[in-house]
C-alpha cells in the first residue's frame, strides 16, 4: 500500500451505533471552494442531490412536527459537560452541518426508526459531505430518539443524551479526542423527540 492509499484507509467516518460502523470517505460531486466561518470548505453546490432532499424534506415536515432549536442547544451543551467529566476538551457548537443534523433527525422521526442512513439511501459519509464539505478530517454520528409519555422539554432531551452515555458504542464516539465541533439536529411530535448529534475535527 502506497502513502497516499495509506492516507486515505485512515480517513473513516464513524457513526454512534452500539457498534460503530467504520466507512471509506465519500468521493465525486462536483465541489467548489467556500469560506464559511469553520474556515475554508468544500461542497457541492447547494449539497447536491442530498442537500435538495434535505430541504425539501425540513419544508414540508407535515402537521405536529417542530425542529427544536432549543434543545438543539441543551444537546450540545451536555455533549461538552460529558466530555470535560472525562477530562476530554469542550466542543464548539456550529452550525455548519445542521441541514444534514436536521434531516436526518425528522427523517428517523417521519419513517419511526433510528440510523444512519437515510430511506433513500443517503449514507452518513455523504450526508455530511455534502452539506459540510469535505476537508474536516474524520467525522462521527450519534442518533436517538425518545418515546416515553411526557413534555418534550429539557429533562426529555437529558434522558435522550444518556442512551448515548450508557451504549458503550455511542459513549465512545461521544468521547473521541479529536473532535473539535458539535452539531444537533432534534426534531419533535406529540411526546417523541429525535435527535442526532455530528462531531468533527476541523
Amino acid at each position: 500500500m502506497n502513502g497516499q492509499n495509506g492516507m486515505r484507509s485512515r480517513r473513516i467516518f464513524l457513526t454512534g451505533l452500539a457498534l460503530p460502523l467504520l466507512a471509506r470517505a465519500a468521493r465525486g460531486g462536483n465541489p467548489f471552494d467556500l469560506f464559511s466561518r469553520e474556515g475554508r470548505v468544500r461542497l457541492a453546490p447547494h449539497g447536491g442531490a442530498y442537500g435538495a432532499y434535505a430541504r425539501h424534506l425540513l419544508a414540508n415536515l407535515g402537521p405536529g412536527v417542530r425542529i427544536r432549536p432549543d434543545l438543539e442547544a441543551v444537546l450540545d451543551r451536555l455533549a461538552s459537560k460529558a466530555r470535560r467529566r472525562e477530562g476530554h476538551s469542550a466542543l464548539r457548537a456550529s452550525s455548519l452541518a445542521l441541514l444534514a443534523a436536521r434531516a436526518q433527525a425528522a427523517d428517523m422521526l417521519l419513517g419511526g426508526y433510528v440510523g444512519h442512513h437515510s430511506p433513500s439511501g443517503f449514507s452518513f459519509a455523504r450526508r455530511f459531505e455534502a452539506i459540510a464539505g469535505a476537508g474536516h478530517g474524520n467525522h462521527g454520528e450519534n442518533a436517538a430518539r425518545d418515546r416515553q409519555p411526557g413534555p418534550v422539554d429539557r429533562m426529555k432531551a437529558a434522558r435522550l443524551f444518556r442512551q448515548w452515555l450508557e451504549s458503550p458504542g455511542h459513549r465512545a464516539n461521544l468521547m473521541r479526542r479529536e473532535w473539535r465541533f458539535v452539531c444537533t439536529g432534534a426534531v419533535a411530535r406529540g411526546h417523541h423527540l429525535y435527535a442526532v448529534q455530528i462531531y468533527w475535527e476541523t
